[in-house]
Order: C-alpha cells, then structure tokens, then sequence
C-alpha cells in the first residue's frame, strides 16, 4: 500500500538502523539506564497507537517502523480516549477485544525494538466517570505491566488530570502509589500546572515528572528544560522528581507548533544540557493518525508525512552520536556561573545577543546549549580547551584547539552545540 512505501523508501534512503536495548529500565541518578549503558532517551508521541493496532494495523506499523528506523526509544500512548474530538479515533477500555489489542501493541513495538510510556487516563471524564471503575482499571493495567516490565519505559497515571477527569489530586497520587506498589517500572502521575507542582508530586509515588513546559514558540520554548525544578519547586524546594520534557513544541503540536528542524534538534540536546531524563517528540500526527478533527486544523496523518521531520530526527541521531550518555547527571551551570566553561555568555544575553548558553560537565568534559542567536557573539574559555564546535541539525563539527582566554566567535547560526574537555 502507499503508506508502506513511503514509509520503506523513507527508511532505505535514511541509511538508520535501530538501536538494540533490553531489561528494564531505571533511573540512575538523573539518566534512564537498562540493561546497557545510561542513554538520552527519545521519544514520540504516538496517543492513537491503540486504535491503530485494532482497526488500521498496516498503517500504524509502518509509523511504528518509521519511528524505530529514526533511533526513537519509546512511544507515549493512551489507554483511553473518546472526547468529542475523539469520535473517529475511540480507545475504549470497555470494548471486546481491548486487552488482545493490547497484547497486539505491546507485541509490534518489540518487534520494532521499541518501549511503551503508557498514559493511563485521557478523557476520563466521558470513558470512566466512575472513581471505583477507574481504581480497577489502574489495578489491571498494573497486573498486565508486572508480567512484562522490559516493555515500559513509565507508566504515568493522566494526560493532564485537571483536565482529563482526574481533578482530584489526592486521587491521582493513590493510583501512583498503586501502580508503584504492584509493578517496578518508572511512575508519573501527570503534567500539571506550575504552581501546582508540589501539590501533585512532592512526597508521592513518582519516579519522575512528566513536564508539559510553555509552547509560546520559538527560540524560549527551546530553552525551556532549564526550569525545571527552579520554577516549580519554590513550595517545596528539593522535593520534585527528575522531570521527562513530555509533550514539548513540535510540528503541528497544539498550540503554537514548531518544524524547524534545528530547533527541534537543541529542543533535544538542552533537555539533557538541563538535567530532564527524555525528550518525547511531540507532533500533530501523533496524537490521532488523521482522524477528522485533526485533518480539519491540516495535521498529518502519519509520521512520515510531517515536512522536514526527517531532517530534525537525523540531527537527533546524530546528537546522540556526539553528546555523552547518561548527560543529565552532569553539572549545569548558567552563563553567568563562574563555573561555566566559557566567559561572555552571560555577556551576550544581556545584550539581546541570545537566548541562553547553558552548560553541563564531568570533570573536564563539557557540553554547552546555545540557542536564540541575532547577532555575533563572542567566548573566550577559562581553560585550555579542545572543543568541538556544531551548527545542528548539521552534525559536522570544526574542531579547535583554544588558550585560555582565546577567543571563539559564533556566527552564522541560531544555535552552536559545543563538545569538548579543558586541561
């Protein structure tokens, strides 16, 4: 059929091939690990995944193939969905047949060598209004995740609660400290609001913290891994989990929508640079497949449809390629930090040069974020340094060798990823 050509064509003309992980998946400090070494794990959006597996399986694995032949780790699906919107698109728990299709879900993503993160909830206020119900339901899926945790990367509890039928906070933490109690697998509860935070995670069940960061556009929705906890933790400072950047800007997201392919690119190196566990690719064709609501707003279909994604998920490969495992345990510094690798950042931002020029480091080693840039800008080290200088979603790299204090002009770009060690 022609979704599986496209999708072969696409996969051929890449030259990607998927990556091997197995066990279960863990947190290690800050950084997703499993059977292998600690990784910056992607994911995407793919909520109509259900629905595809029973009523249009062709499709949906060629979007599940596409995604693997891209280095995507893991897929966000939903449980339940039958909002208004939804009508075309229905995920009901109560259905003949669910848990087979289930088992079918679970089944193709390993044999496209990819992981779950299962949103338990989404529309329950029409799919299960009932407190009790939903107890069961949770209780069940718990059941299903326990005989396979390998194939889970987190189980989080509502897509957005307050807006999804579970308002009740004290609720949602109940159905995580189930789901932790019977399972071992990674647990959230939910993205909330920023003055809500503490509320809902603080002292709870969770694992981590499944972000919905701002999408006001551009260059600051980039940046905006940076504040998680700071923003957010200001009623219970040091209480929040590791954050995953969950449902960021992407192309055709809701909202405002982002397809440039080397802001998605630094979306997913600053979410490492800031300490998040994941980055999710987040689009318009993952949320319902072409359902009539989204091809009414001009979303794609599938994931190989979506302009210049292609471009954008290389690039990522790419960074993962260059940037070090388990980054989120490093240090970060702010440009203005004496600890920061470079001097002038902060300079720059002061000016209106640029957005932000965040760092990490190990030790010597050191990855630095620079994004939003209007004009010229120039750093000068505060050590000796090798350091790789690149311009994503390009992954070539020039290489130099800088004295202390030497200057290093960044020009001619938005954004720089600089890579290297000091001596």
């Amino acid at each position: 059929m022609f979704f599986s050509l496209v999708a072969l064509v696409s996969l051929t003309a890449s030259g990607m091939t998927p990556q091997a992980r197995g066990g279960r998946v863990r947190l290690v400090e800050r950084a997703l690990t499993d059977d292998g070494e600690p990784f910056n794990a992607l994911g995407a959006s793919l909520f109509w995944a259900l629905w595809g597996e029973r009523h249009d399986t062709e499709r949906f694995d060629a979007n599940l193939a596409w995604l693997a032949q891209h280095g995507v780790d893991f897929v966000r699906v939903l449980a339940m969905a039958g909002g208004e919107s939804w009508f075309d698109r229905r995920i009901d728990p109560r259905a003949a047949g669910y848990w087979e299709s289930v088992d079918g879900l679970l089944s193709r993503l390993s044999k496209h060598r990819l992981r779950a993160h299962l949103t338990i909830f989404a529309d329950a206020q029409v799919m299960m209004p009932d407190r009790v119900e939903r107890r069961l339901f949770v209780e069940r899926w718990a059941d299903r995740v326990a005989r396979e945790p390998e194939r889970f990367v987190l189980v989080e509890i509502a897509n957005e609660h307050w807006q999804n039928g579970l308002a009740d906070v004290e609720e949602v933490r109940a159905l995580a400290r189930l789901v932790a109690d019977r399972t071992n697998v990674l647990v959230a509860l939910s993205a909330t609001e920023p003055d809500q935070a503490c509320a809902l995670y603080a002292r709870s069940a969770a694992d981590v913290a499944t972000v919905h960061y701002p999408r006001q556009g551009g260059w600051p929705s980039v940046g905006q891994p940076w504040h998680w906890p700071d923003a957010y933790d200001r009623p219970c400072p040091g209480e929040l989990p590791v954050a995953f950047n969950s449902e960021p800007i992407g192309p055709g997201s809701s909202a405002n929508d982002e397809d440039d392919p080397a802001r998605l690119v630094m979306a997913y190196v600053t979410t490492f640079v800031s300490q998040n566990a994941a980055y999710v690719l987040h689009t318009g064709a993952g949320v319902r497949g072409g359902g009539v609501a989204d091809r009414a707003v001009g979303r794609r279909s599938n994931l190989f449809e979506v302009d210049r994604l292609d471009l954008a998920l290389g690039g990522i490969q790419a960074a993962r390629a260059y940037l070090p495992a388990g980054l989120a345990n490093w240090v970060r510094h702010t440009a203005a930090a004496p600890s920061h690798p470079f001097a002038g950042f902060d300079v720059a931002i002061t000016r209106g040069l640029l957005i932000a020029g965040h760092a990490a480091t190990a030790g010597d080693r050191f990855v630095v974020a620079v994004i939003g840039l209007t004009g010229p800008v120039e750093v000068r080290p505060r050590r000796a340094c090798t350091v790789d200088v690149r311009t994503p979603p390009d992954a070539r790299s020039r290489r130099l060798e800088l004295a202390v204090g030497e200057p290093l002009m960044l020009t001619e770009s938005e954004a720089f990823v600089l890579t290297g060690n000091c001596r």
